[in-house]
């Protein structure tokens, strides 16, 4: 399956600001909450690392 040259861009502009919003966000909630700690950080690593490893199994990757 081929990926028209417009889709990809469209996909990285999409994820580049879908990464802006989540660091705007979460610099805006440290600022009101105080600063994540490094238990927090590791945990939402995790669990970010398994929501990469889940959506790649449904791409049928890795």
């Amino acid at each position: 399956m081929s990926v028209s040259l417009s889709a990809a861009v469209a996909a990285a502009v999409e994820g580049h600001l879908r990464h802006q919003a989540t660091l705007e966000y979460l610099a805006a909630y440290e600022q009101e909450h105080g600063a994540f700690t490094a238990e927090e950080k590791q945990e939402a690593a995790g669990i970010w690392a398994r929501a990469e490893e889940l959506e790649g199994q449904s791409r049928g990757v890795g």
